[in-house]
């Protein structure tokens, strides 16, 4: 357990460090002074100022950061053309963008090498592919399904119901996620018979899909993923591994799509059964994950680099995205924005967000350990 911690820190700090790296390497090239690389978050343990740049290393471990000259709205004449604030407006966009798209510059290779390991690679239910299986990728305490004897990583095969329009138990095979959430919650508080697989073969659990459920665990308290196996060569890997950045692109752009849909489509959000999952929610599907092999694992935080891309692009403040839309605003308008008050709006958006993720994290703590 506490190598598989490690493990998931070091990836998801090496993600963050990955996209500071963005800022800088962009930075320097274009000739704007950088004035540290951090990784971690001060206070610092250690530096070493190589050249103009600092590089340290910081006693808060969860993430890096880039201190770039004139970034906060510095004008000082004195080193004015190494000044971030002085520089034309397309060198601003493209110091901002350089973070968002490394990471989908890395989410290329870690999707291939899961691929060139071999490994169940997950797939959106709008994606074709062959033998698409839906497995359990993680289970919330106290549900039916832990109560049932669910495992992380059983595929389930089919669902045997009674239809109350036909009058006749029906057997249906699963193939998609969506399909079998549709069936779960048309039987709800009703009898119902899964036939699952797991490395020994299949077999049959009963159960009884929840009527009330607890906020964010669905009927079975199950999470559910699409996955198929394959193994890929080198050469279809490196280009399986880039058609997988645009599917996965494609999915998160639709999850958000349904999201945002869901909070005024109170039907949609039950038929989907949609679920937000926090840092421990996060953490808990990594390390469920491990179990599956290093190429799930390994496809796991590519989705993860993906999904932190257009997080990152969306135009709200407190992300790159939202300095993005001041720099286009104070471009339009041809003064620069007032910088107490952006900076007042990204405090502001800011604390929103620790809120959001405080109220998401503590659901995630009633959802897979009270």
């Amino acid at each position: 357990m506490v190598i598989n911690i490690l493990i998931i820190l070091f990836s998801i700090i090496a993600l963050i460090i990955i996209h500071e790296l963005g800022h800088f390497v962009v930075s320097k090239k274009i000739g704007v002074r950088v004035d540290e690389f951090g990784i971690g978050y001060p206070p610092r343990i250690w530096g070493k100022k190589i050249g103009e740049t600092i590089y340290s290393i910081n006693l808060i471990p969860f993430g890096g950061f880039v201190r770039i000259f004139g970034e906060e709205g510095e004008t000082s004449e004195i080193d004015k053309q190494r000044n971030f604030a002085f520089r034309p407006y397309w060198q601003k966009i493209a110091v901002i963008v350089a973070g968002v798209l490394a990471f989908w510059i890395i989410s290329w290779p870690l999707f291939s090498a899961a691929l060139f390991l071999g490994s169940p690679v997950s797939v959106g239910d709008e994606e074709m592919a062959e033998n698409a299986e839906v497995r359990v990728l993680d289970i919330s305490k106290d549900s039916p399904a832990e109560l049932a004897g669910f495992k992380t990583g059983d595929i389930i095969r089919k669902v045997v119901y009674f239809d109350q329009e036909s009058g006749l138990t029906k057997t249906t095979e699963v193939s998609r996620v969506d399909q079998f959430v549709e069936i779960i919650n048309s039987q709800k508080s009703k009898k119902i018979n899964l036939v699952l697989e797991d490395k020994k073969g299949e077999f049959e659990k009963e159960i009884i899909p929840r009527e009330n459920p607890p906020k964010g665990q669905g009927a079975l308290g199950v999470g559910l993923v699409r996955v198929f196996d394959k193994k890929y060569s080198a050469p279809e890997a490196v280009i399986g591994g880039f058609e997988r950045v645009f599917f996965s692109t494609k999915s998160v752009i639709y999850s958000f799509g349904i999201l945002i849909k869901s909070t005024y489509d109170k039907e949609l959000k039950t038929k989907m059964n949609l679920q937000v999952v926090g840092p421990i929610g996060v953490g808990v599907m990594l390390n469920q994950s491990l179990n599956w092999g290093p190429g799930f694992y390994l496809n796991l935080i590519g989705f993860i680099a993906v999904y932190l891309a257009i997080f990152n692009i969306l135009p709200i403040p407190a992300t790159d995205g939202g300095q993005l839309l001041f720099l286009t605003i104070e471009k339009i308008y041809g003064k620069a924005f007032n910088k107490e008050k952006q900076n007042l709006i990204n405090s502001l958006f800011f604390a929103l967000l620790i809120v959001i993720m405080i109220i998401i994290t503590i659901s995630d703590v009633q959802r897979y350990i009270f």
